[in-house]
């Protein structure tokens, strides 16, 4: 009655035998159950004969549970785990649950395999009995009470009502498999124990010691042995070993292959040894090839965009938020609504300026995605109607059946139908789960936000939409269950690197193998050498499939350290290719159009001689932009040049054409702005406006401005500190609305720093000026002093200059100028020469001239100093000096380690040694005749970083970094 057969894997599911099996059925008027190993299988026998119903061991499960009509409801193992979070976060007192997603998993995990093995709660294993408690609160509430089964339970429940009840007699016929795991055994084994007849067929195409393993342990259930091993011979084929430089290179040379082949596509098949590796990377190659592959086209719903604005409204936290945190809710909106490109910038640029589209119909739907509210915890039913009434309300297939009356783009045509079949697919998911809950009783069955959250991670990573059907003609793709069916001529067995195949495999969960050796397991124990004896039988068969077979690698690019073959190729004599581009760039005769502008393009680069008439035109251009860019240069043709002169220029502009002459044309030129993004701090600038607005409205209201600093007194001196309290307040008002979407701990944080270094500021103000009595009759002449004078410039020409001096102190027969800094603060003189700090010595110059004609007398330049609210006391690097002012008595403090003494300071003689006039000149005519990407100081920072081409040779970082 219970009988085992050899068959040759090429014959699973064979013609003769699925006929004998549907007469058997109609003759006996009993139902045959034919069991096979993978879905492929399955289809290709139901394609071959009608009648006997083909499943899988799962399958026969439910239906031995419906013929005894037991109501039961699947759950996958994604649910289960969410089930195991509830109750491990139930229970996180006993167990420390840091990562509590991650020790769920493993929890359940642990269960599945225990179950997967066969065995019973009482047979945990001492390392694990601290679950137990945790176990059978699952199977007491979701089991028992709720009638929910996940896959090894289903199997469970299945064996246990066999040996409860009597079944409806049936025939079970196992066909195409090399083992058994333990569950499967105790399925067979209680089936015949149940008096239902079962044939099994093993292998017999040569001596698998996997399947004499199989054989042994069916014979000892009280199987009668009829296996006859008739050994086939082995094709005497052509067996090769390719080293491929990289994936891409191992997809795109097997395609290469197979399109140069004279055989049919259909005489080709590929087999990826990874069966947990997608093949959608190798089915894209295909398409940019024109090689149809026998694969569906098919997306998953997680590839929609629907799925992701889904995901991204159900992150999104309640509450007032700023525009910044909805900023990839309304991305998510824009792509549901198929707009133009150009009206997408338009609408994203209205949302980063205002936090609201232009097109009503897309604000209105925003509006209802930021305003949606989702409960931390509710029951699963609820989610499901809240999520049902989501899509329900923004009414996406109105708009959509709209576009497809009026649209003849058939690219967005096309990525408009698939977001339709993801929303009908997640219509019908809800729709099921809510009716299949209602059924079972489980309407309270209660979630939280995280477990839902999964729970559509689950449903987005599993739910398949099909986009097309697998062309009846073309390349075969085969796993090691389904290869047998392959009778084409190449086989390719692509990623035969070791560790990948054999693969090592382990138990789920916490579970170790050595645990195995004292459970009561009765068949197929699944250690790692069972697992790798079946992968031995699996590699075995390919050498009876085809009569030409490439096993490929990735060795890599470092040829020191090559990644290794699989050590099952290691023996076999194969005749060994390489696989990279060199080999592939050697063909004579190219497949496509893109192909043979790669060739070209790879042999131009190379600096071979290739007739003109066979470069493409696109090619001639590219070499001609990589020319110019190579150079770095970017000059302005004449005829713009004369647009581009301004003979007023601000000194700050040519400091700004000296860092960098490209980001000077990007900002001053073409009026590029910075990109809109969300602030991460306060712009240094803002502060920099603002401490130099507070200090000189302090300094004026005071009256302080022009009067000798002896003469002010200490009631006025008192009052600044609290008039610095008391503006910056009023002023960091404004500061925390502009950045309200800054944490208000760091604005906080940021408050009390400033408010610090103004203090410090008065402090050093007052040691250097208002009480030191070194300079009694000096005083504040001006603030924020607009410059503008002429410079005399070369063959008897001038250029005006402009600015504005943040404060020019003097006395009687002279003056300092000084300049407020938000951040460090230093200048060298080769800062000077070349160009890059200017203000300080033209500007010292023209206020020389300024006081000079107004006091009817030569006002000396004593000096210039930079004022860092950083380190307001420093006076050391951060100026320029006269000689006699730079002593242990300095009337302004200066230090003797100060390097920068100038005799000529704030003179026509100290431009002209320096050659100043020609370095502004120099810059001056630069600014509109030549932009070179060639900076003198490159900010990692620089907002036009991601568009310039400046090389690590082309930079000379300079040392002012200040604000």
């Amino acid at each position: 009655m219970h009988r085992i057969y050899g068959t040759s894997f090429l014959e699973f599911a064979a013609p003769h035998r699925l006929k004998a099996a549907a007469q058997e059925q109609n003759k006996e008027e009993m139902k045959v159950y034919y069991v096979l190993p993978s879905s492929t299988w399955l289809k290709e026998a139901s394609e071959r004969q009608k009648g006997p119903h083909y499943l899988n061991f799962d399958e026969l499960a439910k239906k031995i549970i419906e013929q005894l009509q037991e109501k039961m409801v699947s759950i996958s193992e994604q649910e289960r785990t969410l089930f195991f979070q509830q109750f491990a976060e139930r229970h996180h007192t006993q167990f420390d649950l840091y990562d509590s997603k991650g020790r769920a998993k493993g929890f359940a995990d642990t269960y599945g395999q225990i179950k997967r093995l066969g065995l019973s709660l009482e047979d945990l294993p001492t390392p694990l009995l601290a679950l137990k408690g945790l176990f059978q609160e699952y199977e007491k509430e979701i089991l028992e009470a709720n009638g929910l089964y996940d896959p090894e339970n289903q199997l469970l429940y299945a064996i246990e009502l066999i040996e409860k009840f009597p079944i409806q007699r049936f025939k079970l016929v196992i066909d195409g498999f090399y083992s058994f795991n333990p569950l499967q055994y105790l399925v067979i084994r209680s089936l015949g124990g149940a008096g239902m007849p079962i044939d099994i067929y093993l292998p017999n195409n040569q001596s698998f010691s996997i399947v004499e393993q199989t054989k042994m342990e069916l014979e000892q259930m009280g199987f009668a042995d009829h296996y006859h091993y008739e050994e086939d011979s082995k094709r005497d084929g052509h067996y090769r070993l390719a080293e491929a430089t990289t994936n891409e290179e191992e997809m795109r040379t097997v395609l290469d292959e197979i399109a140069r082949s004279s055989l049919p596509f259909s005489e080709h098949a590929i087999l990826l040894a990874d069966e947990r590796e997608k093949n959608t990377e190798l089915a894209w190659y295909a398409e940019q090839m024109g090689i149809p592959l026998q694969i569906p086209k098919k997306k998953f719903l997680y590839e929609s965009s629907l799925y992701h604005l889904i995901e991204v409204a159900f992150q999104k936290k309640p509450g007032s938020y700023s525009k910044w945190e909805h900023v990839q809710v309304f991305e998510q909106l824009l792509a549901l609504s198929f707009i133009k490109p150009d009206q997408y910038v338009v609408e994203k640029q209205a949302f980063i300026e205002q936090g609201q589209a232009n097109h009503p119909e897309i604000n209105e739907r925003y509006q209802k995605l930021i305003q949606w509210a989702w409960p931390k915890k509710a029951s699963f039913i609820d989610y499901l109607k809240i999520l049902q009434q989501f899509l329900d309300e923004l009414n996406w297939k109105n708009q959509w059946k709209h576009i497809l009356e009026e649209e003849e783009d058939i690219k967005l045509l096309q990525a408009l139908s698939i977001e339709w079949k993801a929303l009908e697919h997640f219509e019908n998911k809800l729709a099921t789960h809510i009716m299949t809950l209602k059924e079972r009783g489980l309407g309270a069955l209660l979630m939280d936000q995280e477990l839902f959250k999964e729970w559509l991670r689950e449903i987005g990573q599993t739910t398949e939409i099909f986009i097309e059907r697998a062309p009846s003609d073309g390349v075969v793709i085969h796993n090691w269950r389904d290869v047998g069916l392959f009778k084409g001529k190449k086989l390719f067995v692509l990623r035969m690197n070791e560790g990948i195949f054999p693969a090592h495999r382990q138990l789920s969960g916490y579970l170790h193998e050595k645990d195995l050796q004292k459970l009561p397991i009765l068949n197929g124990v699944p250690t790692q050498q069972l697992a790798r004896k079946s992968q031995e039988a699996f590699f075995q068969q390919l050498f009876f499939v085809a009569d030409d077979i490439t096993f490929s690698y990735i060795k890599g690019l470092d040829q020191e350290n090559p990644l290794l073959p699989s050590p099952l190729l290691v023996t076999l004599n194969l005749e060994k290719v390489t696989w990279d581009f060199e080999v592939r760039s050697r063909h004579k005769e190219v497949l496509t159009e893109d192909e043979r502008y790669e060739l070209i393009a790879y042999y131009m680069g190379k600096a071979y001689v290739i007739p003109e008439n066979e470069i493409p035109k696109e090619l001639h251009q590219y070499r001609n932009r990589i020319q110019h860019v190579e150079s770095f240069e970017e000059s302005i043709m004449p005829r713009h040049q004369q647009r581009l002169r301004k003979n007023e220029v601000a000194v700050t502009a040519l400091e700004a054409y000296a860092r960098c002459p490209f980001k000077y044309a990007m900002e001053r030129e073409l009026q590029i702005e910075e990109p809109l993004e969300q602030s991460k701090q306060v712009s240094p600038l803002d502060m920099g406006s603002m401490v130099h607005d507070l200090i000189e409205e302090i300094y004026v209201e005071l009256g302080i401005v022009g009067i000798p600093f002896a003469k002010i007194s200490e009631e006025i001196k008192a009052q600044v500190p609290i008039l610095v309290e008391d503006k910056f307040e009023k002023r960091w008002e404004e500061i925390s609305r502009q950045y309200a979407e800054l944490s208000q701990l760091d604005l906080l944080l940021l408050k009390k720093q400033w408010l610090k270094r103004l203090r410090k500021w008065w402090q050093a103000e007052k040691k250097h000026f208002f009480n030191n009595d070194r300079i009694p009759t000096m005083k504040i002449e001006h603030l924020e002093q607009k410059v503008h004078f002429d410079l005399p410039l070369a063959n008897h020409k001038t250029l005006t200059l402009q600015g504005k001096v943040d404060r020019v102190d003097s006395d009687e027969n002279g003056f300092v100028i000084y300049d407020y800094k938000t951040g460090n603060a230093s200048i060298k003189k080769e800062d000077i020469v070349s160009g890059l700090k200017l203000q300080l010595p033209l500007y010292a110059y023209a206020i020389s001239l300024q006081l000079s004609y107004l006091h009817n007398k030569e006002m000396k330049g004593y000096g210039a100093s930079y004022i860092s609210l950083k380190e307001p006391e420093k006076r050391a690097g951060n100026g320029v000096w006269r000689p006699e002012l730079v002593t242990k008595d300095s009337p302004f403090y200066i230090s003797t380690r100060t390097t920068n003494k100038e005799e000529n300071w704030a003179t026509e003689a100290y431009l002209d040694e320096n050659q100043l006039k020609g370095k502004v000149e120099e810059l001056w005519r630069g600014s509109y005749t030549e932009y070179p990407v060639k900076p003198l100081d490159c900010s990692d920072f620089c907002p036009f970083k991601p568009i310039c081409r400046v090389s690590d040779e082309q930079k000379e970082r300079g040392d002012s970094h200040e604000v």
